[in-house]
């Protein structure tokens, strides 16, 4: 396989980081058009980064890890950009920014029981609808539709119910072995 083929999902999730820049300034030019079609493109480098690693069969965990710090960096900045221009209420703004420090509390916690290092959650399907609501809340934010408040509310529980999720699952496993 050729470097640039073995290279391409990587530059793609890169180039979520420089969406979510570009969201940012585009919201505080208030081009709230272009701040979309920035957030657009942002998530379908999400979907498509994973994918193509994975059918060219030059998936790693370094690549994993990249994916994992690049979404969270694009949530934040788009969040901090909504936030500033007064798209989001100060509440359903906090609540946002609270989503990524918890994730890391979740694998700070996740690291302390099993004995392997995780950075944010691992990807399970909790995570994965909270990622879903955020994806669609801010997109709305963006449309100024009132649906917007109602999806930022369904991620706040779903946030609760994966710190439930994980703490019954950290319960259930085996603690970690201790250091001699």
């Amino acid at each position: 396989m050729s470097p640039v083929l073995q290279n391409l999902p990587a530059a793609l999730t890169l180039s979520r980081i420089g969406c979510g820049i570009g969201v940012l300034l585009a919201l505080l030019a208030r081009q709230d058009r272009l701040a979309l079609g920035l957030y657009v493109a942002g998530a379908v480098t999400d979907a498509l980064d994973g994918a193509v690693a994975r059918r060219w069969r030059c998936a790693s965990a370094r690549g994993s890890l990249l994916d994992a710090v690049a979404d969270r960096i694009f949530f934040l900045l788009v969040i901090v950009g909504l936030g500033i221009s007064g798209k989001l209420t100060p509440f359903i703004h906090c609540a946002a920014c609270l989503w990524i420090p918890g994730e890391m509390i979740v694998g700070a916690c996740i690291t302390r029981k099993t004995g392997r290092f995780y950075l944010y959650a691992p990807h399970r399907q909790s995570i994965r609808l909270t990622a879903c609501l955020v994806f669609l809340g801010l997109g709305w934010s963006l449309l100024k539709w009132p649906w917007a408040e109602v999806i930022f509310a369904l991620f706040i529980s779903a946030t609760i119910a994966t710190g439930l999720d994980y703490a019954y699952w950290l319960k259930a496993r085996q603690p970690a072995p201790s250091a001699p």
